[in-house]
């Protein structure tokens, strides 16, 4: 099981490079924790920030895998991402996803540094006007759906 949900969590940081997160690597209740904040989005809103990233970073945003551990139904991933902006900006950022895998999906992820201007973790200085307009409006739509 160990093997595979690396295998999975492989694949899923793969698609995040690729800004193309499909259905078959996350469940329908995936949502997303923001360490520092009461923020959570929810799978739409994720699916669609990571599909901006072409878009964001034209040579792509690349990720270094620096460890998975999994035991049972979870595993966590330690990773760094780096990427040149359109506008010639340096991006770095440390990530930690916990994944707890249902059926070979990847069902929730924690403790993520999203790329919101303000955002908690983002100690990039990497900032998106148009990311942080979808991550407003995403949120305003979750507390809505309460």
């Amino acid at each position: 099981m160990t093997q595979v949900n690396h295998k999975i969590v492989r694949k899923f940081i793969a698609a995040m490079h690729e800004g193309v997160i499909t259905d078959e690597l996350v469940t329908e209740d995936f949502h997303v924790w923001i360490v520092g904040s009461d923020e959570m989005a929810n799978r739409e809103s994720y699916v669609q920030g990571i599909a901006l990233l072409p878009r964001v970073f034209p040579g792509k945003l690349q990720f270094e895998i620096k460890s998975i551990t999994a035991e049972g139904d979870r595993a966590i991933a330690e990773f760094s991402g780096l990427g040149t902006t359109q506008g010639g900006e340096i991006y770095r950022n440390d990530y930690l996803y916990l994944f707890r895998i249902r059926a070979d999906v990847a069902d929730a992820i924690a403790f993520l540094g999203l790329w919101t201007c303000n955002g908690t973790l983002n100690r990039s200085g990497f900032c998106s006007p148009e990311y942080d307009d979808l991550a407003e409006e995403t949120r305003q739509e979750d507390e809505r759906s309460e």
